[in-house]
């Protein structure tokens, strides 16, 4: 039967919510996602999910977080329990603290880009790649990562980035890990062996790869597919028998899309083991043909 709206029961509507409030992060835990704001008065104590937090901010970690000044609504449930929601993370210009943010441009030929921040909203801060304080390639895709960064005043007013690094160590992995691939997939075609299967085109994207000239070692080698898109047609091989994956870490194999069972040719297959054929290119780099799942 149908209730009327007026009948039907509402919990939200035993919630009552509080704006505005203040406070400081007593403490955070980032692999868990949740942590507790120390404000005023019925709110000395509040609880928060990092769903609450803005999305610039959804992969910092307790260090950098706990005691950090934030703003926040809270809700007051019927028991008398209260969630911080809407959490937004006060602008500091103290040295060593930083604010989170996002990467709104980076352009890898000059090597510079503009980072933006909830706090601070009304500026785009631009950055140069010599500012991140570990080391990042200069041909990596670092659109929409999350950092961490300072800013310093120029003479002329403008406010730019002091220093910068990613939000976690997974994040810098990733972004590291990435280019490692699309370099080593340059590697393994060869640049003076008809190359062009990763040449940029238009604004850098790359085409699908194509397939250069391979001879037959004889060996019969087993392994794990490392890595595979299916989208750009090649993938890497784990295996213990190959002493040497050319610039690449030791024991990786190329393969293309073509030398896999066809019915796995548009499958997600890492981790999958395989036996493979080796075969080499003309200047001697290890490719996978004929795999089979094992």
């Amino acid at each position: 039967p149908l209730t009327h709206p007026a009948m039907a029961s509402n919990k939200e509507a035993d919630e009552k919510v509080s704006t505005g409030l203040s406070g400081k992060v007593r403490s955070y835990n980032g692999s868990k996602g949740y942590g507790f704001i120390t404000g005023q008065g019925d709110f000395a104590d509040v609880m928060f999910s990092r769903t609450e937090l803005p999305s610039d901010s959804k992969e910092v970690r307790g260090k950098f977080l706990e005691g950090r000044c934030v703003t926040f609504d809270a809700v007051i449930k019927p028991d008398g329990r209260a969630k911080a929601v809407a959490v937004r993370i006060v602008a500091s210009d103290e040295a060593g603290v930083g604010n989170a943010g996002i990467v709104k441009h980076y352009s890898p030929k000059f090597q510079n880009g503009i980072v933006a921040s909830h706090s601070l909203p009304d500026a785009e801060v631009r950055f140069r790649l010599s500012d991140f304080s570990s080391a990042v390639s200069a041909g990596a895709s670092l659109k929409d990562e999350l950092v961490i960064f300072e800013t310093r005043e120029l003479p002329d007013g403008k406010i730019v980035v002091s220093t910068i690094q990613f939000q976690t160590a997974e994040i810098a992995q990733r972004v590291n890990y990435s280019l490692q691939q699309q370099l080593m997939a340059m590697q393994y075609y060869g640049m003076s062996a008809g190359w062009s299967g990763y040449q940029g085109k238009g604004h850098g994207k790359p085409r699908k790869a194509v397939d250069v000239a391979v001879t037959a070692t004889g060996q019969s080698l087993e392994g794990t597919i490392k890595s595979y898109n299916a989208l750009k047609g090649w993938g890497l091989i784990s295996s213990p028998e190959i002493p040497s994956g050319g610039t690449g870490k030791a024991g990786d194999v190329f393969f293309m899309r073509q030398n896999l069972p066809t019915e796995a040719q548009n499958a997600a297959n890492s981790g999958q083991k395989v036996r493979y054929d080796l075969y080499k290119t003309e200047d001697g780099k290890c490719r996978a043909q004929n795999i089979a799942f094992i």
